[in-house]
């Protein structure tokens, strides 16, 4: 299945413009969002993006993505909260390890999750301690 053309050109820029600021970014996932809609957006994005794709862009594009939704990001965080539940896919994990925001709402849950990850899966190992040890230093 080809990629659509906005999204090519979304992972694109974003690819071109990360460490900077994601401006031409910005603009393009508005219009991949009016494109795609924002139903069950987390799954069928990540359907549609090639596998030879970076997974940092596509943590970026699901990062931006998050400040982008009606719904400041809710939805797509419990999507991928769910990627880390099944800690099947280690790309998608690495996806969900790197949005914009802690996964899960409680910091318990958080860390039983993130300890079965890591325990699973020694490559994410580390960042799943170090967003368990950053999250303990903010308050409850």
């Amino acid at each position: 299945m080809p990629t659509p053309p906005i999204l090519a050109e979304t992972l694109a820029a974003i690819g071109s413009e990360r460490g900077e600021k994601f401006d031409r970014s910005f603009t393009l996932v508005d219009r991949l969002l009016a494109e795609f809609g924002e139903g069950d957006l987390a799954e069928r994005l990540y359907a549609a993006i090639p596998i030879e794709c970076p997974w940092e862009v596509v943590a970026d594009l699901f990062g931006i993505l998050q400040w982008s939704t009606c719904d400041n990001g809710a939805t797509l965080s419990r999507a991928t909260e769910g990627w880390l539940r099944a800690g099947e896919d280690p790309r998608r994990m690495r996806v969900a390890l790197h949005l914009d925001s802690y996964p899960f709402l409680d910091r318990s849950e958080m860390e039983q999750v993130l300890r079965g990850v890591a325990a699973r899966h020694p490559e994410v190992a580390a960042r799943c301690d170090e967003l368990i040890e950053a999250r303990r230093k903010l308050p409850e």
